[in-house]
C-alpha cells in the first residue's frame, strides 16, 4: 500500500540525480530509465536473499540497485561526453531501452512479464519516530508512519547541498556546467568531472528506482 510519504524519497532522490547531472552541464532525461534499472536489479536481489534466507537484504539491494544505476548512466556519459550525442535523444533512448529490456529479462527468467512479488516482511516498513511523533500537528505530519529511506532522502539533500556549495569538488562541478573552456584553462579535468557527475546522477536514480519496488509494492 502508498502512503503520503512512500513517493517523496523517491520524487527527491530522482531529482538529487538530474542535478549533479545538470550541474555538471549534461542535459539528463534518462532519470526514468535508470530507475526502472534500479528497481529491477533491487527485486531480483531480494528475491534472491529471501530464497537463501538472507535477512536485512533490502538494504543491500539499494546499494547494488545503485551500482547497477551508475552503470547504465554511463552509456549516457559515454554518448554525451565522448561522442557528442544529442543529449535528449540519448536519455530518450535509455529510456525506451529500460523499458523493453528489463520486461525482456522478465520474461526470460520469471517467464513473465513482471518479477514475482515478494513478502511484506522483504521491503521498507513504516515507523514512528520516538519523541518527535509526539509533537502536536507537526510531529504527525512528518515523524509518524513513514518509511527509512524517507529519513535517508532528507539526508542526501543536505549532504548534496553541503557537497555542491561547500566543497572545492562542488565548486569544480559547478564551474564544469556553467563554462566549460573557462574552467578548463584553470586546470580542472572536466571530463572527468562530468564523468563522475553523471555516475552520481546514475547511482542517486538507481536508488530512487530500488525504493519505489521496495516502499510501495509488495
Amino acid at each position: 500500500a502508498t502512503n503520503k510519504y512512500s513517493l517523496f524519497p523517491i520524487n527527491i532522490l530522482g531529482a538529487l540525480g538530474g542535478l549533479f547531472s545538470e550541474r555538471a552541464g549534461i542535459v539528463n532525461i534518462a532519470i526514468d530509465g535508470t530507475m526502472q534499472i534500479g528497481a529491477f536489479c533491487a527485486m531480483l536481489c531480494v528475491l534472491f536473499f529471501d530464497a537463501n534466507g538472507i535477512e536485512n537484504g533490502r538494504w543491500i539491494a539499494l546499494i547494488i540497485a545503485s551500482l547497477a544505476g551508475a552503470l547504465y548512466i554511463s552509456i549516457h556519459a559515454l554518448a554525451s561526453i565522448h561522442f557528442r550525442a544529442d543529449q535528449t535523444i540519448s536519455g530518450t533512448a535509455l529510456n525506451v531501452l529500460a523499458g523493453g529490456l528489463t520486461i525482456y529479462l522478465c520474461q526470460v527468467m520469471f517467464k513473465t512479464f513482471s518479477t514475482p512479488p515478494i513478502s511484506a516482511s522483504s521491503g521498507f516498513k513504516k515507523f514512528d519516530i520516538p519523541l518527535l511523533s509526539e509533537i502536536p500537528i507537526v510531529g504527525k505530519l512528518f515523524f509518524t508512519n513513514i518509511y527509512s529511506t524517507t529519513i535517508l532522502a532528507f539526508i542526501l539533500v543536505f549532504i548534496t547541498w553541503f557537497v555542491l556549495f561547500k566543497t572545492p569538488f562542488g565548486l569544480r562541478l559547478r564551474a564544469c556546467g556553467e563554462n566549460p573552456q573557462a574552467s578548463a584553462s584553470m586546470g580542472i579535468h572536466v571530463v572527468r568531472m562530468r564523468w563522475i557527475a553523471e555516475w552520481i546522477s546514475g547511482a542517486l536514480s538507481g536508488l530512487a528506482g530500488a525504493v519505489l519496488v521496495l516502499t510501495t509494492s509488495s
